[in-house]
């Protein structure tokens, strides 16, 4: 493209300014490592930068530029603890940027938090990272700094499912201001999760997490998927069993059922060993289905719509609507090229 100049390939903020200052000087930009450059009409690639090991000597997020005002009230300024996840997850692209997990300890993120509150006039955060929990320890200790130095926060991000994340843990962090915290759980199946890659789920119990978040007043989330490999409907109806069993405890719970259930996108594990796992992907991420064809695009649909069902009898808050099947079958078998299933659905859908 005439007007891309450069690329930045991962990390960009040591990259970014060292480009800037080898341009400024005149310098040779084929040496500023983790760069896409034009040189003599190709397109060059200077190598692989470093990560950045330590988060804590990154600078506050700066929002000077923004009018604030302008935003819908009350203001939630989005800021970061970490990056990359210390989980597996073989739907997930994450790994292929951020490489490795890496953390701010709790004190550098509590005196980014203050720092913004003074400077913005603003008390509410959201944590964008994957997870504010892959490092406990630095957790607790944000949430001690704010609770000791009175800092009148409220803030909501996402976590791990973990066995640390003990009662205690929880109510520190709802008396920090958490408001909503929202754990990628997917399944209840052990054996499933291990599978997939969600190592840290290991040695936690999924009912006391539920149980323990209700009795600290803890606002949770919880993330779920459909139809993973080696999923069974035993495994399936294990989850109906535990939205069953915890549904007095999740008055202050959303669940969020992807309505994608579990798709393989470019870059994740799955896509780049699917033999492994016994599945043959399609053009479309959603449309994969198992090599023994159990496990296909509309079955993960029915149980979808199954699951929104029984949430909805047992009165728990479900985040997404119930999906257009017909819409979504007839797209589906039209991009299969399964004409008699298309027409089916198309005339149901008309």
């Amino acid at each position: 493209m005439p007007y891309v100049d450069f690329s930045v390939h991962g990390e960009g903020e040591e990259t970014l300014s060292e480009l800037v200052a080898t341009l400024e000087s005149g310098g040779d930009v084929l040496a500023v490592k983790g760069l896409f450059c034009k040189h003599n009409w190709a397109i060059i690639y200077t190598g692989d930068r470093p990560q950045i090991r330590n988060l804590d000597f990154l600078p506050y997020a700066d929002y000077d530029g923004y009018d604030l005002a302008l935003y819908e009230k009350p203001v939630m300024l989005p800021i970061s603890c970490s990056r990359g996840c210390p989980n597996r997850c073989i739907y997930c692209d994450e790994r292929s940027f951020w490489i490795s997990f890496r953390r701010r300890s709790g004190d550098r993120i509590f005196r980014e938090v203050e720092y913004l509150t003074k400077r913005y006039d603003i008390n509410r955060f959201e944590f964008c990272d994957s997870l504010v929990n892959g490092n406990v320890d630095a957790l607790e200790r944000f949430c001690e700094l704010v609770i000791d130095r009175g800092l009148k926060i409220e803030w909501m991000g996402q976590a791990m499912v973990f066995h640390k994340m003990t009662k205690d843990v929880l109510r520190k962090i709802k008396k920090s201001g958490c408001f909503h915290l929202c754990f990628g759980m997917e399944h209840t199946s052990k054996p499933l999760l291990l599978k997939i890659g969600k190592i840290f789920c290991r040695n936690t119990d999924f009912d006391q997490l539920i149980r323990d978040a209700y009795e600290v007043g803890l606002g949770l989330g919880l993330n779920w998927m459909f139809g993973f490999p080696g999923e069974t409907d035993e495994d399936f109806q294990s989850d109906l069993d535990f939205f069953t069993r915890n549904a007095p405890h999740m008055t202050n719970v959303s669940i969020n059922p992807s309505s994608g259930f579990c798709g393989f996108t470019s870059g994740c594990e799955a896509a780049k060993n699917p033999d492994k796992y016994d599945i043959i992907l399609h053009s479309t991420a959603m449309y994969w289905e198992s090599k023994d064809g159990k496990n296909t695009y509309p079955k993960r649909l029915e149980k979808y719509q199954r699951f929104w069902r029984h949430l909805d009898s047992l009165g728990i808050v479900r985040t997404v609507p119930l999906l257009e099947e017909e819409k979504l079958l007839t797209r589906y078998y039209f991009e299969k090229r399964d004409f008699k299933n298309f027409f089916y659905h198309l005339i149901n859908l008309l």
